[in-house]
């Protein structure tokens, strides 16, 4: 059997829709699951999306109201790197169709 290293990924990406999901109030993309291991050693990363698309991301609570964790993200962004489950996309603003997201380690 070989041997290896998990080093964590190096990018992630998101999916997100250009308003919120039928239903929702501020969700437009999944969940996803954000942990240090899997960004492994990174504290921070880079946003980045289509030009002149804005969004928020939030945290999923199953018995309270979510949490907006970031505001005002943006192509270009750098920030500290949210962690748990649940999180997603939301209130996407300059969008006029769906988009991708890139989640990348910065160190």
């Amino acid at each position: 059997m070989p041997n290896f290293k998990y080093d964590g990924f190096i990018e992630v990406v998101i999916k997100s829709q250009k308003g919120p999901l039928s239903g929702q109030k501020n969700r437009s993309s999944g969940n996803y699951l954000f942990t240090s291991e899997a960004f492994a050693p990174c504290k921070k990363v880079k946003w980045s999306c289509p030009e002149g698309i804005s969004f928020n991301v939030m945290k999923d609570h199953n018995a309270a109201k979510d949490e907006t964790i970031l505001t005002g993200v943006c192509n270009g962004s750098v920030t500290d790197l949210p962690s748990g489950e649940g999180i997603y996309i939301a209130n996407p603003s300059g969008a006029d169709s769906e988009f991708e997201i890139r989640v990348t380690k910065f160190e």
